[in-house]
């Protein structure tokens, strides 16, 4: 009889233990599915971060450019832009320009 409950007592502990590597096992893998998850969502909110702000970038050009297009009909526009881009003057306009040594 002592033998029958030592072998029950042995057959216990080898339950055990396969359960505890079963449950390890079944950790590990979770926590591997776990972190590949979260390497993948941190990188898809980096590109989301990085698409948001290429759009801001674009809107502020396409804003730029309506609100250029609306005032090229103005001549006071025009002649900003002139000025300001390329330097024109007017003819009757004395231009004065500093000179550094």
């Amino acid at each position: 009889m002592a033998k029958n409950s030592q072998e029950k007592l042995q057959n216990n502990k080898l339950r055990n233990i396969i359960c505890i590597l079963f449950c390890v096992f079944v950790l590990t893998a979770a926590l591997v599915y776990i972190s590949r998850q979260t390497a993948a969502y941190n990188d898809l909110r980096a590109r989301n971060e990085r698409t948001q702000q290429d759009l801001a970038r674009q809107v502020a050009i396409y804003e730029d450019l309506t609100y250029q297009m609306t005032n090229f009909d103005s001549d006071a526009y025009i002649e900003a832009l002139a000025r300001a881009r390329f330097g024109w003057v007017r003819g009757d306009e004395i231009v004065f320009r500093m000179v550094t040594d």
